[in-house]
């Protein structure tokens, strides 16, 4: 049996979701943006962000498998 559970979810979006299959456990998380006037700034608040999404879930960085980045060149 599938279960989801739905962490803080919000007006039809939830930023992360668990999904439970017998004894394994998978999350996924839902894109993260950073905060700053940079991109070291943007960089270490984005990772803050998916940390606290761990957290909720009591995982950590270790336990990730897969993570996407994308990033942007904004030309001014």
């Amino acid at each position: 049996m599938i279960e989801k559970e739905y962490i803080e979810p919000n007006e039809g979006f939830t930023q992360t979701v668990v999904v439970k299959t017998g004894n394994f456990k998978t999350l996924y998380i839902s894109g993260q943006i950073g905060d700053g006037a940079n991109l070291e700034a943007q960089t270490i608040t984005t990772f803050q962000n998916l940390e606290k999404q761990l957290q909720n879930c009591n995982a950590t960085f270790k336990d990730v498998v897969n993570a996407s980045i994308n990033t942007t060149l904004s030309r001014t």
